[in-house]
């Protein structure tokens, strides 16, 4: 660690504005916030939310950026797709998920740091802690954002917070950052209907959806796979769904924009979610979540599953 934090800390010193790619989740937004708490207050920020799908689209912003400032790439694994065009010397990589060294290696330019941890946003403050004026609030916003991310759910509103930006932030990331900048506070009157109404609105749409199940071989593994397709992701609809149906991994599969969610929901004997989404659906993530798109293998894959 002492080395990592000794890479972060040279690095922060490098330039006053900062251009920012994060994962679009919660875990990416607090990643986010813990950067800007270890750098000076006159520094600027731009921050770009990316989901794992979306890869290209982050490739021909950075290509298309004359004279860039320097920029961090947060929670998006570490990967040959990225290739050449984000290997540059201005481009630092911080992910969570330790990557390949056979891939690491392929990289000259860019600076990379990867090293396993239960989320990005612990990653980011065990790395830069000495540089950051750390309060009750933040710790608490910290943990509750590696408790929803490893989704080990064992602190109250680690969960309900999820809901909160999944709705309220959704396409406001900047006033996410805005704000929780002090660190997480308590839900307003107002919020606490709102993530009550999302859980109603969620359970409301598990029950009138049509779910897929059945057992699949993945990694020479037997697993029970459940999916539903649906034209539109809902808060609370996929945790309503695990709980009834208990698979060990679990699908969602968006016919609108042929996205495809996987969540791994049973620890016993897993599978690698982020090498499947990449081998099948052309896409990424990490251990036990990832995304991508829908494909003729994944296709392959889940032509046996049957109505419940």
């Amino acid at each position: 660690m002492i080395d990592l934090l000794k890479t972060c800390v040279n690095i922060s010193q490098m330039a006053t504005c900062h251009h920012i790619y994060t994962n679009k989740s919660l875990d990416g937004a607090v990643s986010t916030l813990v950067y800007m708490w270890s750098k000076s207050k006159e520094d600027s920020f731009h921050f770009t939310p990316i989901s794992n799908s979306e890869i290209s689209k982050l490739k021909t912003e950075i290509v298309n950026t004359h004279n860039p400032s320097k920029t961090l790439i947060l929670k998006l694994g570490i990967r040959e797709e990225f290739l050449p065009e984000l290997d540059e010397s201005h481009i630092v990589f911080i992910d969570n998920q330790k990557s390949s060294s056979e891939v690491v290696e392929k990289f000259k330019k860019a600076k990379i740091i990867t090293k396993e941890y239960s989320s990005s946003s612990l990653l980011m403050y065990k790395a830069l802690k000495e540089n950051i004026e750390i309060t009750d609030s933040k710790k608490l916003l910290i943990a509750l954002a590696d408790d929803f991310d490893s989704y080990s759910l064992k602190i109250p509103y680690s969960y309900d917070l999820n809901l909160l930006f999944w709705s309220e932030y959704q396409g406001r990331f900047s006033s996410f950052i805005k704000d929780y900048y002090n660190g997480f506070k308590p839900f307003t009157e107002k919020q606490i209907k709102a993530i009550e109404y999302i859980k109603k609105v969620g359970s409301d749409a598990a029950s009138k959806s049509n779910v897929f199940s059945g057992q699949v071989v993945i990694e020479e593994k037997s697993k029970k796979l459940c999916a539903v397709m649906v034209e539109k992701i809902i808060p609370n609809m996929m945790e309503t769904l695990i709980k009834k149906h208990n698979p060990d991994l679990f699908v969602f599969i968006n016919t609108q924009n042929e996205n495809v969610s996987i969540r791994q929901c049973n620890q016993d004997n897993p599978i690698n979610c982020a090498e499947f989404a990449e081998k099948f659906c052309n896409g990424g993530g990490k251990f036990n979540s990832s995304a991508g798109k829908i494909t003729p293998l994944f296709m392959e894959i889940t032509k046996n599953l049957k109505p419940v």
